[in-house]
């Protein structure tokens, strides 16, 4: 379900403009959803949930409930679900509904209406099978992940805000330390906030791998770009995981990259040693990096990277790579 925004806000309408009170089915048989596991930063706070024919915008909805059920202990009250009559905005009888998608909320105010202050908002990753009565639901049933919401703010997670930094990003350079004209191109590949892919490439044969390195994240943080660049690179995050593949120009001794890290660190399974990397975002489709570092060891969260200086290049430019 790409669009939940669009589904809270209907809802609240829909509580706003009226309230109607049915009972064509038994109360006692009318489906109640209870979603429990849900993590201690929710506790106090409301759940509310929407049933959905499937995951796609403007799915065809089976029911929802009138007000959101307080967390205490991890677990929200069983919530009953009353039909929603969209032409006229407005909740009708109790339903028993069999299957559907169940997208959930949660919010400070048991309350449906303006200001919801929605602090997760997600939906299941398949069909759910319901029924009569109360339907226990885990709140890991839900994507995006609950268990990532570390905070009872409507401030996104780490991974959410660097989602909105993902692509390609490239930067060319003078290979060897030469002054010629650049000749190679370093491309960051971060279309998927789980991995991070590194590779050099001629510029004469920009389907020619020289050198590539595979990174499985397993984490994001927040961070503080160093002071030096902190007016043109405000968005800092620091990812934690495993490098599952490397050719040797991306680690060992001689490597800016992967300095210190060696053969037996590096594991195809993503179980080898756990590594990290900072990454410094503009708000101009621009990134700056610091190389890896072995968690547990010196973090070279201020060490941003610069080409390889020589005797005929000894002034080499900064790391930065363009969003494609």
């Amino acid at each position: 379900m790409k669009n939940l925004v669009k589904v809270l806000g209907i809802i609240a309408v829909i509580a706003i403009v009226g309230l109607a009170v049915g009972c064509s089915v038994d109360p006692d048989d009318a489906t109640r959803i209870q979603i429990t596991d849900i993590p201690e930063v929710f506790e106090g706070k409301y759940a509310i949930v929407v049933v959905l024919e499937d995951s796609k915008e403007d799915s065809k909805w089976l029911g929802a409930t009138k007000v959101g059920k307080k967390i205490t202990g991890g677990v929200s009250d069983a919530n009953p679900l009353f039909e929603v009559d969209m032409e006229n905005e407005t909740f009708k009888d109790l339903v028993i509904v069999k299957k559907g998608y169940v997208a959930l909320f949660i919010q400070d105010s048991e309350k449906l209406g303006e200001d919801l202050g929605d602090l997760y908002k997600g939906i299941t990753v398949s069909l759910v099978n319901l029924g009569e009565g109360t339907i226990p639901i885990k709140a890991s049933e839900f994507t995006p992940d609950i268990s990532k919401y570390t905070s009872s703010s409507n401030t996104p997670v780490a991974e959410e805000k660097v989602a909105s930094f993902k692509g390609t990003y490239k930067a060319s350079y003078k290979s060897a330390g030469t002054v010629a004209a650049d000749d190679t191109i370093e491309t960051i590949n971060l279309t998927d906030v789980e991995k991070f892919i590194i590779s050099d490439a001629k510029s004469s044969a920009p389907g020619t791998v020289v050198d590539k390195l595979e990174f499985k994240i397993e984490s994001w943080d927040y961070a503080d770009t160093p002071s030096t660049y902190a007016t043109d690179y405000p968005n800092a995050f620091k990812f934690k995981g495993r490098i599952t593949s490397s050719t040797t120009g991306y680690y060992g001794t001689n490597s800016q990259t992967g300095k210190g890290i060696v053969a037996t660190d590096i594991k195809a399974d993503g179980s080898g040693t756990e590594c990290l990397m900072y990454l410094y975002f503009s708000n101009t489709g621009k990134v700056i990096r610091t190389p890896f570092s072995k968690v547990g060891g010196t973090e070279n969260k201020d060490v941003v990277m610069y080409w390889t200086a020589t005797t005929s290049y000894p002034n080499p430019p900064l790391r930065v790579y363009t969003k494609q």
